[in-house]
């Protein structure tokens, strides 16, 4: 799962090359398929042009990419996209990452990852949706756009895999539902006010405690609002017991498997939205009320040094905009390029991930919403 955590490792120094790819993807369909995988295609052949440019022996430039060139075959893979596809290649080891926003093409070949269209993922643009019943939990990443479903892995998926198929219920009513049928568990449904009874209390909460220790272990220090969607019995019990902060005081009321994924992500979206834009506001505000102080910084190359200082507590960075180019042997100024050289790293990505690595709040918005100054950069600064 991307979150902060994961962009500050994939940003720890390292020896050797490091090959960037990005691509927008499509999410289903036969014909878009084969044409997001000719793109990705186009992609790595252009990698291997430019690693052997930089002096790359074939058998390493081979051993780089064959993940890359794995995955072209992998159908599955393909089959089941995001918005956008971010893939990281290096000497020993690759990742790749389905993403629930779209990204530009791009492909950046350099001694760092090129990370900063990871930045609306971890700012004021992604939120999670965990909808939790008694048979059937889910966890979901999303933005403004679109929603993707996430593996679960070890967490829980219903109520019975935690207490098992002898569980006490007879303080339960059942009826057959409409999903229900021959080999088939029946629905357990509350009647009443929907809570469960005296006797199954115990169990409802094993459960919820084994999926939040799941979901905890998912999203570790990830701070993206998380909705819950769930009846309200078991929402408030979650709340009460999670180890989850980010989950949010509101949610999606009702059963969540009664509701399509497009419905419950606009319900999600229309409760995150202000939030989040509430968040990047209050963040605004703190840094143009400080721009007459030493505390804000609009220049790049000061940007950079801050930024290798620790410094910076609030950063904008404009999206979607590249400057290539080496910080400089002087204090406060940076060497730019017109067009990336050998050597060259986008500053704008090389001051977002170090005050990520520091611990600052970092949005990456459109160059008409930079909250103070001109430039591609303004930052707040903790001192």
């Amino acid at each position: 799962m991307l979150s902060a955590t994961t962009i500050k490792r994939l940003a720890m120094e390292g020896t050797g090359l490091r090959i960037s790819i990005y691509l927008p993807t499509h999410r289903v369909g036969p014909g878009v398929t084969d044409e997001d995988r000719l793109r990705m295609k186009n992609l790595i052949a252009n990698a291997a042009r430019e690693l052997e440019r930089l002096g790359t022996r074939s058998a390493e430039v081979d051993a780089t990419l064959a993940p890359a060139r794995a995955l072209l075959g992998d159908v599955e893979f393909w089959a089941n996209q995001g918005d956008g596809l971010a893939l990281f290649l290096a000497h020993g080891g690759s990742e790749a990452f389905r993403l629930p926003l779209a990204v530009e093409e791009i492909l950046v070949v350099g001694d760092a990852f090129h990370l900063k269209p990871l930045l609306p993922l971890v700012g004021d643009g992604r939120f999670h949706l965990l909808a939790l019943s008694q048979h059937r939990v889910r966890l979901y990443e999303g933005g403004r756009e679109s929603i993707r479903e996430l593996d679960l892995g070890d967490v829980p998926h219903s109520l019975l895999d935690v207490v098992g198929y002898d569980w006490e219920d007879s303080s339960l009513q059942f009826h057959t539902g409409a999903a229900g049928g021959a080999g088939r568990l029946r629905a357990a449904m509350f009647h009443g006010d929907g809570s469960p009874k005296d006797g199954a209390k115990d169990e409802i909460i094993a459960f919820l405690r084994a999926v939040d220790d799941g979901i905890a272990r998912l999203i570790g220090d990830d701070d993206a609002p998380l909705v819950l969607a769930a009846v309200d019995y078991v929402a408030s019990a979650y709340r009460l017991l999670t180890k989850v902060s980010s989950v949010l005081p509101v949610g999606v009321d009702g059963n969540p498997d009664r509701v399509p994924v497009g419905t419950l992500h606009a319900r999600a979206w229309e409760i995150v939205a202000p939030i989040l834009a509430a968040r990047r506001e209050a963040d605004a505000d703190r840094l143009r009320s400080a721009t007459a102080t030493d505390l804000v910084v609009t220049e790049l190359g000061p940007a950079v040094d801050r930024s290798v200082e620790g410094r910076i507590d609030t950063l904008f960075v404009a999206a979607g905009t590249e400057v290539w180019g080496r910080p400089s042997a002087v204090r406060g100024d940076v060497e730019v390029h017109d067009r990336r050289r050998p050597g060259d790293r986008d500053l704008l990505d090389l001051v977002a991930v170090r005050a990520l690595q520091a611990g600052a709040r970092v949005y990456a918005v459109e160059s008409g919403e930079m909250p103070v100054g001109a430039g591609p950069v303004a930052a707040l600064l903790r001192y």
